[in-house]
């Protein structure tokens, strides 16, 4: 037999046993009638039989009295569950006091119909004693539906009455009351089981339910999110169709004038006019790619103690030029201090925040500074700009928006929520957006106590520029693509550098020049290659005909990169397009492994 607890289990589920409470007290509110309606029968039946009137009204009034007022309370009890808090003691559950004063409810409404047998059973006729006693051992089977949520309840409830039926048949003289006992008995253990079998289905239905409606709200939740996404794509779709080609038409009408110009100077001016187009397009490919890669979890952190204030000072030059062509004045307020985190992971955070905020500003400063707070070290970028309304707040963060006046500025609404996904890589608490008084935005990151320090003379470990990168002149690189044009750009950029590439378009091509060349420094593949053969299999199959040497893929897949750093692929990883500087590290650096 199955009896509710009285003190507390360490990891009960009380979320689940406040439903079954309230199944309960509902069953009990909704089938009230049944009872009370087998008490007009009981009082039918013993006014038919011989008892006194007065006596069946003065047991029948008060009986429909005890179900009614019990009703109207278990109905008070339910609709109090769902308030917060505790009913009478701290720390004990609601349900666990509600669940006694259930008992004691129903134990009250048991021991009255239990009395109506002892008090009228020895003035009744035979046949009418044993109507009754049908009609109460039957309203103790069907209570099993309503009550066996809880077997306690039900079997205190039924000893009640079939204790007042046993009493009823002694009073009437009748000789076999041990045997009719022993079977009251028999009685109340089967349906005991038949409760405890009956509370466990309820409550396995409860768990089913509870189950269903956290896949529903997961389905749910997965639909919301499905359709954000949609509408990041469509934002995406109608942000790039006008800024991508933007540039794309300068450079088509600059080209255009290519085959009139006559002079250098004029060559010069649409030199530096082409230049500034492509830089436009290499910053919106670029934050595309970034975005695309922190989706598909290519980008790791690898954590190290940073001094912040030259990292700081470092973004600050370099984002210098943008800021002096609008008038800005550029402030650095950051405290001495070192930070645990990725030091071109946590650049570019900052590159982002700085030029963000250079964009919606037409005057006065931007500043960046530091604090200590109760969460951590707060580091902040404020500007003196058009600031952030606070009804967009919550969308600035999301891909591919863009706030009010940010469509008269390239851009695809990409860089904040690149510093959305860095921070939490590099475990760092915010963006935060709020106002900067008098006049414009502030975004506030917060690096956790243990992530920063203070005090500690180290090595200052950010990356130092490329520019002093070493002479690459003399590198033998055989170059392999099946795009002719991006082939002859590559072999171009190479020349200027003082390398001498070999171009092949197929990797048939590629294996004949190697049998050709005396020797190759660097083999550098496109992994698609259009005939069936990838840049890993060329690169084994050249490193069988050249020897090991250095090797590096190009692609513009970014689940290449991610094969690379899950160590599927050996070879270093570029991704189109390829930066400058990408291309010049990686070959400075196999230049250093030849020297």
């Amino acid at each position: 037999m199955t009896t509710a607890p009285a003190v507390d289990t360490p990891g009960e589920d009380h979320a689940l046993e406040t439903e079954r409470m309230a199944f309960a007290l509902g069953q009990s509110v909704r089938q009230n009638f049944a009872p009370m309606a087998a008490c007009v029968v009981v009082a039918l039946a013993l006014a038919g039989g011989g008892a006194p009137i007065w006596q069946v009204l003065l047991w029948v009034f008060p009986a429909l009295g005890i179900y009614w007022v019990r009703r109207r309370r278990l109905d008070t009890l339910r609709r109090s569950l769902g308030e917060p808090g505790a009913a009478a003691a701290a720390g004990t559950p609601r349900w666990r006091w509600v669940l006694r004063e259930y008992i004691g409810l129903t134990g009250v409404a048991g021991a009255w119909v239990g009395a109506c047998p002892a008090w009228f059973m020895s003035g009744l006729s035979g046949g009418t004693q044993l109507f009754v006693s049908t009609v109460l051992c039957g309203w103790v089977a069907a209570s099993l539906a309503v009550l066996g949520v809880y077997p306690l309840v039900f079997v205190v409830y039924s000893a009640l009455i079939l204790t007042g039926v046993a009493l009823g048949w002694a009073y009437a003289g009748l000789s076999q009351v041990i045997e009719l006992l022993l079977v009251e008995l028999a009685f109340i253990a089967v349906m005991a089981r038949s409760a405890r079998d009956f509370s466990q289905r309820v409550i396995e239905g409860l768990r089913i339910r509870r189950e269903n409606d956290a896949l529903m709200a997961a389905a749910q939740q997965a639909r919301l999110v499905a359709d954000e996404a949609n509408a990041a794509k469509s934002r995406f779709l109608a942000v790039a169709s006008h800024d991508l080609r933007q540039p794309l038409h300068a450079l088509s009408l600059l080209n255009g004038l290519l085959a009139h110009v006559d002079t250098v100077p004029k060559a010069r001016e649409l030199a530096n006019q082409m230049a500034q187009s492509i830089h436009a397009l290499d910053r919106l490919f670029g934050a595309v790619l970034d975005f695309s890669k922190l989706e598909a979890s290519a980008v790791s952190a690898e954590l190290q103690w940073i001094r912040l204030r030259p990292m700081v000072e470092r973004c600050m030059q370099i984002m210098n030029a943008h800021a002096q062509a609008k008038g800005l004045v550029m402030v650095n307020r950051v405290a001495g201090a070192e930070l645990l985190t990725d030091a071109l992971l946590f650049e570019r955070v900052l590159r982002n925040l700085l030029d963000n905020a250079i964009k919606y500003t037409s005057s006065g400063t931007v500043t960046v500074e530091t604090s200590e707070g109760p969460r951590g070290l707060e580091l902040v970028v404020s500007d003196t700009g058009c600031g952030i309304p606070a009804n967009v707040r919550g969308h600035i963060f999301k891909e591919y928006y863009q706030g009010p006046g940010a469509r008269q500025m390239p851009g695809l609404g990409l860089g904040l929520p690149i510093v959305r996904r860095l921070c939490g890589l590099l475990r760092l608490m915010g963006p935060e957006a709020s106002d900067n008084q008098p006049q414009g935005s502030r975004l506030t990151l917060v690096v956790p106590p243990e992530h920063w320090r203070t005090g500690v003379k180290a090595e200052d470990t950010i990356p130092q520029s490329l520019d002093d990168a070493p002479d690459l002149a003399g590198l033998r690189i055989l170059c392999v693509d099946d795009d002719g044009p991006s082939l002859a750009a590559l072999a171009s950029v190479l020349r200027v550098w003082g390398c001498h590439p070999h171009t092949a378009t197929s990797a048939e091509q590629a294996l004949a020049l190697a049998g050709e060349l005396d020797y190759v420094d660097v083999i550098l593949s496109d992994q698609d290659l259009g005939d069936g053969e990838t840049g890993v299999e060329l690169i084994g199959r050249l490193r069988d005909v050249l020897g090991e040497i250095p090797a590096a893929l190009v692609t513009g897949d970014p689940a290449i990169l991610a094969a690379q750093r899950q160590g599927d692929i050996e070879f270093p990883v570029l991704t189109k397009p390829v930066r400058h500087d990408d291309l010049k590290a990686i070959l400075q650096v196999f230049k250093e492994l030849e020297d």
